[in-house]
């Protein structure tokens, strides 16, 4: 199966960062249910975690700062298990073979070298990922820790996407930090600094006001595009569980647009394929990556 079909099947985490603010970061929450502790030609001789994952913010300093010496059966950060992780960076070097494109991410604390399966991608979006992964350019990389050949420690990235606005490289810093200190100190107090959802492309959304929230004014545009318009509008993104189907086409209908149930459903299905959307609590609820 392909890398992407392997974020496909998602499950919702109750962990991670999700009572205090960071489950309203798209882009940087998403879980994978869980596959069973293996070794396999990918894991580099370490048995797999078995508990339900949740993606964090890391710098490559943190990864090599934590591992390079690390024998166990387990990656760690600041002294907890890394399951999931996601990185900014620049790509510096970059080879590919018919099974795999292999790259070196620099992101300003250090490189690490990864590696993307293709073996299994359709051609257009084989040719979207060679342009997304060019020399240069800065992209968003989720993924797993693993160590390569010649037992360095190294990444395998399961989605990868291009950086189109150079405030994520800072936001994403931001979040490093954010989660350092609430995985040590624990939830910020009654109060506190509230951190703001991000809009579609991984930037914060302006605040919209106080109480309750109508359906948003959707763009114009394809089903996809407007659907993807629902699960980051902020008061969807606050849902710790998502949304249920049915109150996406509420809110489809509330904005005037008029699509059937089974067009919705087969467009959701199509955006979890491409790991934008995943489920949580059943099959008919979402929330976007």
């Amino acid at each position: 199966a392909s890398e992407t079909a392997q974020v496909k099947r998602m499950a919702f985490s109750g962990g991670g960062f999700m009572n205090m603010g960071a489950s309203q970061f798209a882009g940087d929450q998403f879980a994978l249910a869980s596959q069973g502790q293996h070794d396999g030609p990918d894991s580099g001789g370490r048995k797999q975690s078995s508990k339900t994952e949740t993606v964090r913010n890391v710098t490559i300093r943190q990864v090599l700062r934590d591992n390079m010496d690390s024998s166990s059966d387990v990656y760690t950060v600041d002294g907890i298990e890394l399951q999931l992780m996601t990185l900014v960076g620049r790509i510096i070097q970059q080879t590919e073979t018919s099974a795999c494109i292999t790259y070196t991410l620099h992101d300003g604390t250090g490189s690490m070298g990864g590696m993307l399966y293709v073996n299994d991608v359709k051609e257009d979006e084989l040719n979207r990922t060679r342009s997304d992964l060019r020399v240069g350019n800065y992209v968003r990389v989720f993924g797993v820790l693993r160590l390569d050949q010649e037992q360095n420690i190294s990444f395998q990235s399961y989605k990868t996407r291009p950086v189109t606005d150079f405030n994520e490289i800072t936001y994403h810093n931001l979040q490093v930090m954010f989660q350092r200190l609430h995985l040590k100190q624990g939830a910020p107090p009654q109060g506190g600094m509230v951190v703001p959802a991000m809009q579609a492309g991984g930037m914060p959304q302006a605040p919209q006001g106080t109480g309750m929230m109508a359906a948003p004014a959707l763009a114009g545009g394809s089903l996809a595009d407007q659907l993807m318009a629902l699960y980051h509008s902020p008061d969807v993104m606050c849902l710790q569980q998502g949304i249920h189907i049915n109150d996406i086409m509420a809110k489809l209908k509330q904005s005037g647009a008029n699509y059937s149930m089974d067009q919705v459903k087969e467009t959701v299905e199509m955006l979890v394929n491409e790991a934008q959307l995943y489920s949580t609590v059943d099959d008919d609820t979402h929330r976007a990556c």
